[in-house]
């Protein structure tokens, strides 16, 4: 029940148990899981496969997520780092940079509260509160290249995720060839 509550400002429906079925629900609408988006169908699978106290292994959270999502999905696995082992591997900046800044500000319940806020998200009070919880917790950073696995620092990770602004760089500077070019 906590993760579910945990996960519930990612959803505009709610989940609901009716004999040994999960059923998802908009306003009072059923929807057919063959329907729901594809990021309920991803949030469904990491909710219905953690539990608390485990150790939990995650490869792209990001897949299927939008931006604000993303960040919801940056607190959502901080906030599980307070009773869990979380391990990770993404290509997302917003998900990298989300995970660094969180790790170095440490926000209170009422700081996440504000984003939740700033975003538009609703019934996100019990995240809220975990996101607070984990601020006891470590978070480490590894960026895997070439078959080496290099620590980063909070500090480089919260100003870039190596490997993506490289060739974002390299892709604005090719932009603004291209811009020059036509004058």
């Amino acid at each position: 029940p906590k993760i579910y509550d945990m996960i519930r400002p990612f959803l505009k429906g709610e989940i609901e148990v009716v004999g040994k079925k999960l059923i998802y629900k908009e306003g009072n609408k059923p929807i057919s899981w063959n329907h729901v988006s594809a990021s309920v169908l991803e949030l469904m699978g990491i909710l219905l496969s953690i539990r608390e106290k485990q150790l939990i292994l995650i490869e792209e959270p990001e897949n299927q997520l939008h931006e604000k999502l993303k960040i919801l999905m940056a607190l959502f696995l901080y906030a599980l780092s307070a009773s869990n082992k979380v391990v990770i591997t993404t290509h997302s900046q917003t998900i990298s940079f989300t995970l660094a800044h969180l790790a170095r500000t440490r926000p209170t319940k009422e700081e996440v509260l504000k984003l939740f806020e700033m975003l538009g998200v609703k019934g996100g009070e019990v995240l809220a509160e975990e996101v607070e919880k984990a601020s006891n917790s470590e978070v480490r950073f590894y960026y895997v290249h070439d078959g080496i696995a290099e620590e980063m620092s909070i500090e480089r990770v919260s100003r870039e995720m190596p490997g993506t602004s490289e060739v974002m760089d390299k892709e604005i500077d090719w932009f603004n060839f291209l811009y020059a070019k036509r004058g």
